[in-house]
């Protein structure tokens, strides 16, 4: 299956009341306040959030209030607003340096792609990766992910496991490591994530690896300590490496919807993300969220994850998404 069906299936949840919908609202008739509202309702109802909603009624009102609107062009208007609503802010990983996110990328920069062992040949290497994000959202296994795919494409990568309270989520690292290869660092149980930050960072450039991820810990239940945890390890990484961690990504849970806006700005205000990576779109009916967090929030998007194997992760497509969240 194409990436491009696969994320079409994966908003299935939440595709399926909006079509309905759809179909319910557009019959040809002329569109009355009544129908208006009933989109409201349903745009709403499907998390797009209230800032999107408003702005689509307002366009439908300016361009179609009292006149005969058929199903499917309610369909081509509403997906036609979700791509280029999501568009500025659908941005792969790595594409600002020539690399691709995935083999299936289809990033504008993937015929550029920069050679492993020159990722910073004018400036530095290692790429530091800081992923971050509560616990269960899928930040170790979205780690896993992309050093997995990024070693098969030739890279070196090294996985760092600075989330050291929590053994499982070593143990679970520890599996993609084997799984895929790559390098590794781990501290003592308990011991200092920063200084498992330090060791890696000071190891990835002495071994001269290209991709260096850190996954970090999301202990919300004590957000003040995470937090004051999370700001150390970028501070140290930064000591290593002037412009390191060179991503700051917090991964988001799908099914979380616009609970999420909190954990966006928590983590934003505390250590200045520059990407998103979404997961679980498969098992959410909350897709609709990313229109309204792509316009209320000016941090790229850098993938969605719609499953549990290595290649249910890749770029967001603006068309894709937006067909797929519509039912085109």
């Amino acid at each position: 299956m194409t990436w491009f069906n696969k994320l079409k299936l994966s908003l299935g949840k939440t595709s399926a009341a909006i079509s309905v919908g759809i179909s319910k609202i557009f019959t040809h008739a002329k569109l009355s306040e009544a129908d208006i509202a009933e989109f409201e309702d349903l745009l709403i109802s499907s998390d797009l959030g209230t800032n999107a909603t408003d702005n689509i009624i307002q366009e439908l009102e300016r361009r179609k209030f009292n006149k005969s609107m058929s199903e499917q062009d309610a369909r081509d208007f509403l997906s036609s607003y979700v791509a280029n609503a999501i568009r500025p802010m659908a941005k792969p990983l790595f594409s600002d340096i020539g690399w691709p996110l995935f083999i299936s990328s289809t990033s504008a920069n993937s015929d550029r792609l920069t050679a492993p062992g020159e990722v910073h040949a004018d400036t530095q290497v290692p790429r530091v990766l800081m992923m971050c994000g509560v616990n269960g959202n899928g930040k170790t296994t979205t780690s896993g992910k992309i050093a997995y795919r990024m070693n098969k494409l030739g890279y070196g990568v090294m996985l760092a496991a600075c989330d050291t309270f929590r053994a499982a989520a070593v143990e679970q690292l520890q599996v993609w490591v084997e799984r895929s290869g790559c390098g590794f660092v781990r501290g003592q149980d308990g011991a200092d994530a920063a200084s498992v930050a330090y060791n890696a960072v000071q190891r990835a450039v002495n071994e001269k690896i290209d991709l260096l991820i850190l996954d970090t810990a999301g202990r919300l239940h004590n957000k003040v300590n995470l937090m004051d945890e999370l700001k150390k390890i970028k501070r140290v990484v930064h000591g290593v490496l002037p412009d390191a961690p060179h991503d700051i990504i917090l991964v988001i849970d799908g099914t979380t919807g616009q609970n999420a806006y909190q954990q966006i700005e928590t983590f934003h205000q505390a250590i200045g993300l520059n990407g998103i990576i979404i997961t679980k779109l498969d098992s959410s009916a909350k897709g609709g969220f990313i229109v309204g967090m792509a316009q209320k929030y000016n941090i790229p998007i850098r993938a969605v994850g719609v499953g549990e194997d290595v290649d249910d992760l890749d770029a967001l497509d603006p068309d894709a998404f937006a067909q797929g969240l519509v039912g085109s």
